[in-house]
C-alpha cells in the first residue's frame, strides 16, 4: 500500500481525489504525510480543508504547514475559516497565525490585523508580532478603531500603576513581583501597537528613552511623543 502510494506522489499525473482521501484517513502517518505532499505537488486548493485538520494531528503538524505555505495567498481563504473553526484552539490557532505571518502578503497581514480584536491574548500578541515583523501600517480609515485599542491598553496599564502604589504600601512583594511583570508586558504591547501606526524608529526612540528612566530622557521621549503623536491619543 506504501509503495503504491510513492508511486502515485512520483508520477507526473494528478491522482484521484478518492485516492488521496482514502490516505489521508488511513491510520499509518506515513500514509496521511503521502497524501499532503500530493495535495501540495499538483495544486490540489479544494482539498486545503483536510490539510487544515491536519494541524491539529501530533506528528502531522509540521507537514501540513509545509503543505499550506506553499500554496500562499491561494490559502488564505481557508486558513481564515479554519481559525474561526478552531477559535477555542490556541495552539492551532498561533499556528495559523504563524503560516499567515510568513508571506507578509496584503491578504495575510489584513488577516493577522482582524486578529488584533481577538478575544485571546495570546494570539493577538502572536497578530501584533508577525504584522511589526512585516512593516505594516494602519490605513487612515482604521485609525480611530485603532486608536480606541490603544486606549484601552493605556487604561489597563493606568490601573496596574493605581494598583502597585496600594501594593508597594501593603509590602506585598510577590504580588508586587507579578503586577510589575504584567505591567512591562501591556507596556510591550502598547510600544509595538504605536509602532505600526507611526514611524517605528521614533517609537523605539521614545521607549528607550522613557525606559532609561533620567529627567533629560524622559523628557526627550515627552517632547517627542508631542511632535510624533496624535492629537487624540497625547
Amino acid at each position: 500500500k506504501m509503495l503504491a502510494a510513492r508511486k502515485l506522489l512520483a508520477d507526473s499525473r494528478q491522482p484521484q481525489t478518492t485516492q488521496i482521501l482514502r490516505l489521508l484517513r488511513d491510520n499509518n502517518p506515513e500514509s496521511r504525510e503521502l497524501a499532503m505532499l500530493m495535495i501540495g505537488k499538483f495544486r490540489l486548493k479544494d482539498m486545503l480543508t483536510e490539510v487544515c485538520e491536519c494541524l491539529n494531528v501530533r506528528g502531522l503538524e509540521v507537514q501540513a504547514a509545509n503543505v499550506l505555505e506553499s500554496f500562499g495567498d491561494e490559502a488564505v481563504e481557508e486558513l481564515s475559516r479554519f481559525f474561526m473553526v478552531s477559535s477555542g484552539n490556541s495552539t492551532v490557532s498561533r499556528k495559523i497565525l504563524e503560516i499567515m505571518g510568513k508571506s507578509g502578503s496584503a491578504g495575510n497581514n489584513e488577516f493577522l490585523y482582524s486578529a488584533l480584536w481577538s478575544n485571546s491574548r495570546l494570539l493577538r500578541e502572536a497578530a501584533l508580532d508577525k504584522l511589526v515583523e512585516h512593516n505594516y501600517r494602519v490605513s487612515d480609515d482604521e485609525r480611530d478603531r485603532f486608536f480606541q485599542m490603544i486606549s484601552e491598553v493605556i487604561g489597563i496599564i493606568v490601573w496596574n500603576i493605581s494598583a502597585r502604589v496600594t501594593i508597594s504600601r501593603h509590602k506585598n512583594d510577590l504580588l508586587l513581583s507579578a503586577l510589575n511583570s504584567e505591567t512591562a508586558r501591556w507596556s510591550s504591547f502598547l510600544f509595538r501597537l504605536m509602532s505600526i501606526v507611526y514611524e517605528s524608529g521614533s517609537i523605539q526612540k521614545i521607549r528607550e528613552n522613557l525606559e532609561s528612566g533620567t529627567v533629560e530622557s524622559v523628557n526627550f521621549a515627552l517632547e517627542m511623543l508631542d511632535i510624533v503623536v496624535d492629537e487624540a491619543l497625547k
